[in-house]
């Protein structure tokens, strides 16, 4: 193979990496045509979903039962994926002043490379009669605590989907906000025949959703940061005052274990109905290493709303916690800058190289006419 095939080849390996790290780059959907996955169902009484396939970030899985996992990865890694659907509480927990929309599901796996997934469930319109569709929210079962904890998220009462993010796979169920029922109200009415009876029930009184909500979650990689750094959160706001656009004050707080308050930051944002956002919090110099919680206030004329999310301070740095929040953008320019660099430094040693052979056929042409001449 001459030196110019050679060349071209190697241009062609560099697009075609260029067109991977592109692909990697955006949402794809795992299809059994592509991995070869191996799914199957038990739909009575619960429904399963097994998935052997690889990923990557933003890969989008979906289980076939009303339930789509987008998964945030440090890169690429292959493993099993299980999910199971249940319509019945698994745990025998509830949550005081909600009601569920018996959409439960537990999810394991052995992939490694995973560092953050959002669930979304789809429902119907049956599922939600006893509760007020604007409160719905995702919940993770703690198996610490024996408790529900909810998840950063929202609910699309068109779209009729449920969804939030979670770093933990557990047991997971939709919950909201219970309506009011008063049930079925006896009564009876005195016929012409004599005694007749007849039962009626109330209309339901619907329970008001809160008119702000605010949620507030650690980015991976900033569970622990020193004094003068800063962490990211991601912040979520739920408005339902009024319909249209709202203008939201935003106030950051970091809070120590005595309860005391530290200010870190405040803003405005334009809000009509959900709004999520990422904000960079600088941990002022001087705070002493430990436990301390991020708060979070939206208010809105009268209406106001509080997020709570806890994280750590330490003297040590944790940098290397950082490498896998890199995002996968960047990692793309860098492998795409090695390839480039590799192609130069092939590039320069092949003309290095032509030169050399030049210059020796030159001096070698040089020598024979010398020769010549002499003779």
């Amino acid at each position: 193979m001459n030196k110019k095939k050679s060349f071209l080849l190697l241009l062609f390996l560099v697009a075609i990496s260029s067109i991977l790290v592109s692909q990697s780059l955006s949402n794809k959907e795992v299809s059994g045509a592509a991995t070869g996955q191996v799914k199957f169902f038990i739909l009575a009484p619960n429904q399963y979903f097994t998935d052997d396939a690889q990923i990557s970030n933003n890969t989008i899985v979906n289980t076939g039962l009303n339930i789509t996992l987008l998964f945030g990865t440090n890169g690429s890694c292959a493993g099993v994926i299980n999910v199971t659907y249940l319509q019945a509480n698994p745990t025998g927990v509830d949550i005081i002043g909600n009601s569920s929309i018996n959409r439960f599901l537990t999810v394991q796996n052995n992939l490694t490379c995973i560092y953050s997934t959002m669930i979304n469930v789809t429902y119907i319109n049956s599922d939600a009669i006893s509760v007020n569709e604007t409160t719905l929210r995702l919940y993770r079962f703690n198996n610490g605590t024996a408790q529900w904890d909810i998840l950063p998220g929202s609910v699309d009462t068109v779209a009729k989907q449920v969804s939030g993010t979670t770093t933990h796979f557990s047991t997971f169920g939709a919950f909201g906000s219970t309506v009011a029922q008063t049930g079925a109200v006896a009564s009876t009415e005195a016929g012409v025949s004599g005694g007749g009876g007849f039962t009626y029930a109330k209309l339901p009184i619907v329970t008001k959703a809160p008119p702000l909500d605010v949620l507030a979650e650690i980015m991976p990689g900033y569970a622990t940061v020193t004094p003068g750094n800063y962490l990211l959160a991601n912040i979520q706001i739920t408005n339902t005052i009024q319909p249209g656009r709202k203008d939201i004050s935003m106030s950051y707080f970091v809070v120590d274990s005595d309860g005391n308050e530290v200010p870190a930051g405040q803003e405005t944002v334009s809000v009509e109905t959900t709004a999520s956002f990422v904000r960079k919090i600088i941990i002022p110099d001087g705070m002493a290493p430990g436990q301390y919680v991020l708060k979070v206030v939206a208010a809105q004329g009268g209406a106001s709303a509080i997020g709570n999310v806890k994280f750590n301070i330490s003297s040590i740095p944790v940098a290397t916690e950082r490498f896998f929040a890199v995002s996968s953008t960047l990692i793309a320019y860098i492998i795409i800058g090695f390839l480039l660099g590799v192609i130069a430094i092939y590039a320069y040693l092949h003309v290095k190289k032509d030169k050399e052979i030049s210059k020796f056929i030159d001096n070698y042409r040089k020598y024979w006419q010398a020769l010549n001449k002499n003779k």
